[in-house]
């Protein structure tokens, strides 16, 4: 079991270039980052060999990864891009819909200050 939420699976996740860097801001901000010792966390963070990750869950209970990967030009053997997934730029947020709620509900609850 990942933590204590009824949905245990990944919906998204973003690749970062300093993990360590971006949890601490996330928790800086009130972004409760999940401690999972079932993955061998260490202050958070777990070592997956070809990356180091980290979990957060958002305002509806969705599960939201971040890999460092270990040698950036190399991806996860299993990892895939497919329809819906894209290593470009971010499109930005939806302007309607379930999506851009959720983008104005994270801008709104951990914006900058």
């Amino acid at each position: 079991m990942l933590g204590n939420y009824p949905e245990e699976v990944t919906k998204a996740s973003w690749r970062v270039d300093d993990l360590v860097g971006e949890a601490a801001e996330l928790r800086a901000r009130g972004v409760p980052v999940q401690d999972l010792p079932e993955l061998g966390t260490v202050d958070r963070i777990a070592d997956l060999s070809f990356a180091l990750a980290a979990w957060l869950v958002d305002p509806d209970h969705d599960w939201i990864g971040l890999l460092q990967l270990n040698d950036p030009a190399m991806g996860p053997r299993s990892a895939a891009i497919g329809t819906g997934q894209t290593d470009g730029p971010d499109p930005g947020p939806e302007t309607e819909g379930p999506a851009a709620r959720n983008h104005r509900t994270w801008e709104d609850r951990y914006a900058r200050k």
